[in-house]
């Protein structure tokens, strides 16, 4: 499917939006499901880790990586690994967000593992929130992570991220004697996942400054053209 041109240069009134934000009030925003988001500031989950990252690229650039799989055996060979299938994900396309529900078991991983002593009844289910503009959420059983994305100039932005650990179901006594092993862990997972993924983004902001073709959209990038339709409606382009 061809994709909707997005225009990469000075986007002045989407900034003026950005820049309004208060960074952890995502409840509700946007109009989206707040029970969704509900979890993040209860007892359940346990933040372990919070960073800022700095990018050379436009503020689409790091939200497109977010929502789209193309990359992960290239820039992720030792974390994530792997492309998992495209027909194990179910897309939700809506007017203020997208959503990825990853609907296929956990194989036996160390994650599954985990998730299988931290819950009484784990889902087994990944699922990842793009609330548009620019705030991304990842989840899983034990984990969750919060992105939020700031336009800092025309080819410049940050990241603000936050990492979550679930505190585990009672009676399960996994959580008690491995929480702060697990959260450490999850921490470094998770930091070192943000880190790969920003190695590339300087990159592909060249690369948009130089393309004179508007590119075509693959069977995983659904909600990337989701994405450049909304922000071509918020432009009025």
């Amino acid at each position: 499917m061809p994709a909707t041109a997005a225009p990469f240069a000075d986007d002045a009134q989407v900034k003026a939006t950005l820049i309004n934000l208060e960074t952890k009030s995502w409840v509700a925003w946007k109009g989206h499901d707040g029970k969704y988001f509900e979890n993040f500031l209860s007892d359940d989950h346990i933040e372990v880790g919070a960073w800022t990252f700095e990018h050379d690229a436009n503020w689409k650039v790091p939200v497109e990586n977010g929502v789209e799989s193309y990359h992960v055996p290239m820039l992720h060979p030792r974390t994530f690994k792997q492309l998992s299938k495209a027909r194990d994900a179910t897309h939700t396309l809506a007017p203020t967000f997208t959503a990825l529900e990853k609907t296929d078991p956990l194989p036996a991983t160390p994650l599954r593992w985990v998730s299988d002593r931290w819950r009484i009844a784990p889902s087994r289910i990944y699922t990842h929130h793009h609330v548009f503009p620019n705030l991304l959420v990842a989840r899983t059983d034990i984990s969750a992570l919060v992105q939020v994305v700031l336009p800092t100039s025309p080819t410049s932005s940050r990241t603000l991220a936050f990492c979550f650990v679930h505190r585990g179901d009672a009676p399960r006594l996994a959580p008690r004697v491995f929480g702060p092993i697990v959260g450490e862990l999850l921490a470094r997972f998770t930091h070192k996942v943000l880190r790969e993924d920003d190695v590339v983004f300087a990159s592909v902001q060249r690369g948009l400054r130089s393309s004179q073709h508007p590119g075509v959209l693959g069977a995983r990038e659904e909600r990337v053209h989701a994405f450049q339709c909304y922000v071509g409606r918020a432009l009025g382009v």
